[in-house]
């Protein structure tokens, strides 16, 4: 990660000591604002080596903020367990030339011994006002299962599910829609000294319904 001065840092200052709304009864938190975003495209530039089939979308997924903006904020987070295994949240904000909806799911449950974590989440955006650049306006997500469960007191076998895509308003040669697949199954051996041995196989598979030539399916081994 490269830092470029005082010009790569990213800030956020809420108006008015941020939220100036707020409800919370029997799990369900109601909160309502505005605030003002200020956040460096040059530190987003800097921060990941975008490489392999992938990078195209990688930068645009990480430059898909405002920037420089003045927004208004509504949001609702429902966790009704003080272990915040269960919690909902969903989210509006509205910029002079931007609209943006969130819906965010994480679970955590136990069954025995065995671990469920599942997280998703569902974003759409639009640019209402002037020209649409690539990246503006588009319904994007995904969907994440992870199950752990111990076979002996120093194995466990874990297993996970993956999915995301995105759909933009105007497809073209740059902003393509694509969703993706994909799966994986590893087993991680603990030792005395702190230290593990794990060996993974995975797959993954991309579809996009415009272009053939970007299809691709991944599988192999890794072990560490």
């Amino acid at each position: 990660m490269q830092l470029r001065g005082l010009c790569v840092a990213a800030l956020t200052l809420m108006l008015a000591g941020g939220f100036f709304g707020k409800l919370q009864a029997a799990g369900l938190n109601f909160r309502v604002g505005v605030g003002y975003d200020f956040l460096s495209q040059q530190y987003f530039l800097d921060s990941a080596s975008l490489e392999g089939p992938d990078s195209l979308l990688t930068d645009w997924a990480l430059k898909t903020n405002y920037l420089d903006d003045v927004k208004g904020q509504f949001a609702l987070t429902y966790s009704p367990y003080n272990d915040r295994r269960l919690e909902l949240q969903s989210s509006y904000e509205q910029t002079p030339e931007f609209m943006r909806m969130r819906f965010v799911g994480d679970l955590r449950s136990k069954l025995g011994k065995t671990k469920l974590d599942f997280n998703s989440e569902l974003e759409w955006r639009d640019r209402y006002r002037d020209s649409s650049d690539f990246g503006d306006s588009y319904l994007s997500g995904y969907l994440k299962t992870k199950l752990s469960t111990p076979i002996s007191s120093s194995t466990t076998a874990n297993f996970q599910i993956q999915t995301d895509g995105v759909n933009f308003r105007s497809p073209s040669d740059f902003s393509y829609n694509y969703y993706r697949l994909g799966g994986k199954a590893a087993l991680t051996k603990s030792y005395e000294n702190f230290s593990f041995a794990d060996v993974r196989l995975f797959v993954m598979t991309r579809q996009v319904p415009d272009s053939l030539e970007l299809n691709y399916l991944n599988f192999g081994v890794e072990g560490a």
